[in-house]
């Protein structure tokens, strides 16, 4: 129980399931065949976020400070620290070819990364392929800052295919919607009630959120149209996801 979902990741590559601890300042790593760390790796701080890219080249840790943390997860080593955001950092997400990193924060902002940018700040890094020094990694800016939401930034989903879309959830009870390639805001839904979690379906048409008043909607993203899908007790939802075409959920166990 010292982990939880969004610090915990598979590498299938690596015969490895990758876990933060949300208590300690460690990160464990465990094999598919045991049921114990093989071993454990020290971390800066806590993390609120953890993110694999989908190559498993890369780790991608998003502290409790908002520093945004990449490690090889060949070697191990840290070759990236950026301070990313002026407060924790909720969410990490990667688009499908690994090109952009994308920092949801309860700083209000999401900020889009070049991973490229990221992995090559590191002085040895860059060394160790023949290119030119960089300068101080504190000057590494994000491709996009997208602003707008009104408080803490706690959920968000990027389109399948590359399609350049990304929703992002507030506790300011909106949803926005906007192109991730162009840094720009294309539309804003209001909530019925505050939402705690949100995901895109596989046809990237309709944002499914999971609500505090227990429900989930469902938004047609191209009709501009809201359909309650599943009404409950008056328990907050944890997690909505698609499994196939269900909608996968889970609430908050009040005791």
């Amino acid at each position: 129980g010292d982990v939880y979902k969004r610090q915990v990741h598979g590498a299938p590559n690596h015969g490895m399931i990758i876990g933060a601890s949300r208590n300690k300042t460690i990160t464990s790593f465990w094999s598919v065949n045991n049921s114990k760390p093989v071993f454990r790796s020290p971390l800066p701080e806590k993390l609120s976020s953890l993110q694999l890219t989908h190559d498993e080249k890369h780790l991608i840790g998003g502290g409790v400070s908002g520093v945004l943390y990449v490690w090889n997860t060949y070697t191990g080593s840290l070759i990236a620290k950026v301070n990313a955001h002026y407060s924790q950092i909720n969410k990490i997400l990667i688009n499908s070819d690994d090109g952009l990193i994308v920092t949801i924060s309860s700083d209000f902002t999401i900020n889009v990364w070049l991973l490229a940018n990221l992995v090559t700040s590191n002085a040895q890094y860059r060394k160790d392929l023949g290119l030119a020094q960089s300068g101080n990694i504190d000057n590494i800016k994000p491709f996009y800052t997208l602003s707008g939401h009104l408080d803490s930034v706690i959920d968000g989903a990027l389109s399948k295919h590359n399609l350049g879309i990304f929703v992002s959830l507030s506790l300011d009870k909106t949803i926005k919607i906007w192109s991730i390639s162009k840094g720009l805001l294309l539309h804003t839904i209001q909530l019925e009630s505050e939402g705690n979690c949100l995901t895109m379906d596989m046809n990237n048409e309709i944002v499914f959120v999971g609500c505090k008043n227990g429900k989930i909607y469902g938004y047609k993203l191209k009709q501009n149209t809201c359909l309650l899908y599943t009404s409950d007790a008056a328990d907050d939802l944890l997690c909505v996801d698609l499994g196939g075409r269900r909608i996968i959920k889970k609430k908050i166990n009040r005791l």
